[in-house]
């Protein structure tokens, strides 16, 4: 009862003037809490057109107008009523903070909207968005959205009085510890800001990070400004700092615009020029009729005549870039080599020894001499020994 009895009495003390500005204030506050939703949903239509209201809704960009406008109205209210200098220069600290925080967080929902957008259209297949277009949005976006971040935070500290410049001087050896273990993180921002420029690198390329003799292989499924993310062929992922990266030697397999396929094939030296020359030939005309091959690219010869085998080379190149399918390729293309070979019933040439024996040297029978001179030299080699009388 004294409580009530006390806020009688402080009504009753007020004056009919400030009686009316403070139900003004109450009406203002109540009226920008109505519009605020209706304004923040007509600035992004005006600018996202084609995107449906839950989305707009959901989005940082309208919760920040949202709010920027019920603080708004708040602020406007205080200075509807009548307040102490004191504290109409703490609503004005507070406001400038407001401010500064809104125009902080509209940036970086309009980042993180464009973001979703381009994943949508890509989904749909409306638009053939580049992946240079797509890289540079998610990363520079990232990165203004920290910068700003830091700058919001000394205005902020600024504005309510603090020294952001006494207070580093201040402190001494703590801050040059504090330097010292903030310099990876430094090094990593300025990394991730030199593949943004130089963009050795987009999503969705397949890279090799070679360091040291280790190479990290896998598809580029992420980059932000301290890291780059890579899914490895067993489905795994793996996350390299980008100071890593930029001290690597660096294999982007997604540029290449074609990929080479290169055999020999050694066939026995018994095989005849004829078929050799057939072999030759259905080869040819089996790369020829591939429309995954580069004609012009084609060579087909005998390459060499050596002691064991002659040597039929076979060079081209295929448009086939994926890595996966280019290895399904090679393997379907050495199948059909294989077959083409078996059909002229002929082998291919394995390494072999001619052994001669002395007849004038000889001590033992032939059969024995022989068998002795095998097991000798399958003791030394596994390779297929060739006897010749």
């Amino acid at each position: 009862m004294d409580r009530i009895n006390e806020v009688f009495a402080y009504i009753q003390g007020l004056e009919l003037s400030k009686i009316v500005d403070l139900i003004i204030a109450i009406a203002v506050i109540i009226l920008f809490l109505v519009i605020s939703p209706v304004i923040g949903y007509g600035v992004l239509r005006i600018f996202y057109k084609k995107e449906d209201k839950d989305e707009i809704q959901k989005s940082p960009i309208y919760k920040t107008i949202r709010v920027f406008i019920n603080l708004s109205g708040i602020y406007l209210a205080t200075k509807i009523a009548v307040f102490s200098k004191q504290q109409d220069m703490i609503f004005d600290k507070c406001m400038k903070i407001v401010v500064i925080w809104s125009i902080v967080n509209i940036i970086a929902g309009v980042s993180e909207l464009n973001q979703k957008i381009i994943e949508r259209l890509e989904k749909e297949k409306k638009y053939d968005i580049s992946k240079n277009d797509k890289f540079t949005v998610i990363i520079v976006g990232k990165i203004v959205k920290y910068i700003l971040y830091i700058l919001a935070s000394y205005l902020t500290l600024k504005e309510l009085g603090y020294d952001i410049e006494g207070l580093a001087t201040g402190l001494g050896i703590g801050g040059a510890v504090l330097v010292l273990a903030a310099q990876n993180l430094v090094k990593q921002f300025l990394s991730g800001f030199a593949i943004i420029s130089d963009k050795p690198f987009v999503i969705g390329d397949y890279i090799e990070i070679v360091k040291g003799g280790n190479t990290i292989a896998g598809n580029v499924v992420g980059i932000t400004w301290r890291s780059t993310r890579l899914e490895t062929n067993k489905d795994t992922i793996i996350s390299v700092d980008n100071s890593e990266i930029i001290s690597s030697s660096v294999v982007n397999w997604g540029k290449i615009k074609k990929r080479v396929y290169s055999s020999d094939i050694h066939l026995s030296l018994e095989t005849d020029e004829q078929v050799v020359e057939k072999i030759i030939s259905r080869i040819k005309f089996i790369l020829r009729n591939d429309i995954k091959i580069i004609e012009k690219t084609i060579r087909v010869n005998l390459a060499g005549i050596d002691g064991d085998s002659l040597t039929i080379s076979i060079y081209l190149e295929t448009t086939i870039t994926n890595y996966n399918k280019y290895l399904e390729f090679c393997s379907k293309l050495n199948l059909t080599i294989l077959n083409i070979i078996e059909s002229q019933g002929i082998s291919l040439a394995y390494p072999g020894r001619n052994i001669y024996i002395k007849e004038s040297e000889r001590k033992l029978p032939l059969k024995k001499t022989v068998k002795h001179i095998v097991k000798q030299k399958e003791k030394k080699t596994s390779k297929p020994v060739k006897i010749v009388k």
